[in-house]
This record gives C-alpha cells, sequence and structure tokens, in this order.
C-alpha cells in the first residue's frame, strides 16, 4: 500500500467513526429518554438510525404518540369516548413506558430487549388503534390472546 492509499484509507475511516459518532442517542440507547420528543422529531431520528432495530423501535414511539394524540383530540370532541376508551388509551401508554423503563432489568442484552421492545410495540399499537376506531371487542379480544402468549404472562 502506497502512502496515498494509507492517507485515502485514514481520511475514510476518520469520515466513517465521525458518522458513527454523529449518530442521535435515540439510535444506540434503549433506554433514550424521547418522551419530550414530537411524532415527527422521532420520525426524522428513525430515519436517521443504521440500526434496523431502532428505526424500528423510534417509528413504534412516533406512532404511540400518535395514537395518544389522536385519542385526546377525540375525546375532547366526542364526549362518550371518555367514558369507552380513554382509560384503554391510557393504560396501553403507561404499559408501553413502563415496560420500556422495566425491561433493562429482566433482558440485559440490547439485541434482545430491542426485539421485545418492538415486537411489543407492535402489537399493543394495533390493540390501541383498534380501541381507537371503535372496535372494542376486537382489540380485548386480541389483548387477551396476546397476554395468554406474552413472553412475561
Amino acid at each position: 500500500m502506497n502512502g496515498r492509499s494509507a492517507c485515502l484509507l485514514a481520511l475514510w475511516l476518520t469520515a466513517v467513526s465521525r458518522c458513527a459518532a454523529a449518530e442521535h442517542p435515540a439510535c444506540t440507547d434503549p433506554a433514550f429518554d424521547w418522551y419530550a420528543l414530537s411524532p415527527g422529531e422521532l420520525r426524522a431520528i428513525a430515519g436517521s438510525c443504521s440500526s434496523t432495530a431502532f428505526t424500528e423501535l423510534n417509528y413504534q414511539r412516533a406512532y404511540l404518540t400518535d395514537l395518544l394524540g389522536e385519542d385526546a383530540a377525540a375525546a375532547g370532541l366526542i364526549s362518550w369516548s371518555t367514558f369507552e376508551r380513554q382509560p384503554d388509551m391510557a393504560s396501553h401508554g403507561i404499559h408501553m413506558l413502563l415496560l420500556e423503563q422495566l425491561a433493562p432489568l429482566y433482558i440485559a442484552a440490547v439485541p434482545e430487549r430491542l426485539a421485545l421492545l418492538n415486537q411489543e410495540y407492535e402489537i399493543r399499537n394495533e390493540i390501541a388503534e383498534l380501541w381507537l376506531r371503535g372496535y372494542g371487542t376486537l382489540a380485548t379480544r386480541l389483548r387477551e390472546l396476546h397476554s395468554q402468549n406474552s413472553l412475561y404472562h
């Protein structure tokens, strides 16, 4: 390897390491404090992650935030929705936040923890969307089925 090739290789490695270092903390740390971020910010972060698992996690977090915001808006417009859906949507949000906080205590390895979080977000967000769209009976049945087959049941 001549001097020019070595210099180009060193420059390329420096650029690659700077790009990796510039990655948002939500793309590298599953415990990142994302709660104050908007869904748009979470989607932008997800689009910048090099890890597929972190990309999916941040998209799921954005979707959760969208669902909770949509339910709050609907509850303000339709008074009966407060009684029918609000407890389920609130419990969904609390469940996911608790799961994120407690997951490191049960699953130390980050790849396995990300897999669990992504799986739970996908299923729980689907259940929440069913509740939000007025399919409470179907949502309840899906939640019961998931609870029976759950990893932490």
